[in-house]
């Protein structure tokens, strides 16, 4: 009887040590809680890409480390950072004015401090099984924690401005809104590849804006705050909360008044991936093909031909369910062959169709 009991406490004390174990590191630490000043700076390659006006984290003053550490805190305490799900936009527009989009220094401050709370805690918590944010290379690094990334400084504006030719034609929306969108429709994966590929499948639902011949048509400019309000309500760049919730045009009646994940081209899909796939803690980079944006995932060494390429209707009607999302990605090794061929991928994927 005591060899039996003393076997089975040996394999109470292993199962019990394994368990711990299993656990991310917080709770095997038995606090529910990491340190995150000992985190970086045992990572510093990372406290170097989280740069706020161009200054590194061990140098940002201690009332922004403490908004930051009481981000990441609320962050494990499953807390909102009640930020609004679109940030204002602090210049004044008039109907044909560009939609240019500048952010309340305060507010652009929060939101960027948020997002980098979100990714540190989804690293420390959560970690992809794809390996470290800490082996990224500095730009892509740079793409999730710099804050001009996000937006830059402003002076005539005196506020934080969106950049399209870096960010993509949409107004970001708070890490936890993101978050509960990404969870909601199951995007998330083990790989950040699938998880890519996920978010390829759910915007293959997106709605292209009508053509600049269309919208002069109805009398508008297509790059005017006006025309940016009759789609998603906002005289701005296009809310990604709102693409995420669907909107009803205004624009030109009896054309598709229904709600839509309507998206303002490559442009604005490009600016909706590298804002929500940033939130996974997935760099995105836009790049300008011939005036088309076309997208490159770093860490994965993966390109979209076309940011257009999930709503292209060679891929769309494709009859494999669910949609081949992975066959979009096109490799590394494919970017001298197509890239100048803006749109190849869903173009190959028919070919290949009609060639088997």
């Amino acid at each position: 009887m005591k060899t039996r009991k003393r076997v089975n406490l040996i394999f109470l004390v292993v199962a019990i040590i394994s368990f711990s174990l299993a656990l991310p590191v917080s709770h095997a630490q038995g606090q529910g809680q990491i340190s995150l000043p000992q985190w970086l700076k045992t990572h510093p390659q990372v406290a170097s890409a989280m740069l706020m006006d161009e200054v590194p984290w061990p140098k940002w003053s201690t009332s922004d480390q403490k908004i930051l550490l009481h981000d990441y805190a609320s962050e494990e305490q499953q807390k909102s950072s009640q930020l609004p799900s679109t940030l204002p936009n602090l210049k004044s527009l008039r109907d044909l004015d560009f939609p240019k989009t500048v952010f309340a220094p305060s507010q652009a401050k929060r939101l960027y401090l948020a997002s980098v709370a979100h990714s540190l805690f989804l690293e420390t918590h959560h970690p992809n099984s794809d390996g470290s944010i800490a082996h990224f290379s500095a730009s892509a690094l740079g793409i999730l924690f710099n804050e001009r990334e996000f937006f830059e400084w402003d002076s005539l504006e005196k506020g934080y401005a969106l950049n399209e030719d870096r960010s993509g034609l949409v107004s970001p929306a708070p890490p936890a809104l993101v978050a509960s969108f990404l969870k909601k429709n199951r995007i998330i994966a083990r790989t950040r590849k699938a998880t890519i590929a996920n978010l390829i499948r759910w915007a293959s639902d997106l709605t292209h804006d009508i053509s600049s011949a269309d919208a002069r048509k109805a009398g508008y400019k297509r790059e005017t705050a006006i025309y940016q309000d009759h789609f998603w309500h906002y005289r701005g760049f296009p809310p990604v909360s709102q693409i995420i919730a669907g909107t009803s045009q205004n624009l030109v009646p009896n054309l598709m008044r229904e709600v839509r994940h309507w998206t303002a081209g490559c442009w604005g899909t490009a600016g909706f991936f590298r804002a929500v796939l940033r939130v996974a803690n997935i760099p995105v980079e836009i790049k300008n093909i011939q005036g088309h944006a076309v997208l490159h995932f770093p860490t994965e060494n993966l390109y979209l031909s076309h940011a257009d390429d999930p709503y292209n209707q060679n891929f769309k009607n494709l009859a494999e369910r669910p949609l081949p999302a992975e066959k979009l990605l096109l490799s590394d090794q494919l970017w001298p062959t197509f890239g100048d061929q803006v749109g190849y991928g869903p173009l190959r994927l028919r070919t290949e169709k009609h060639s088997h």
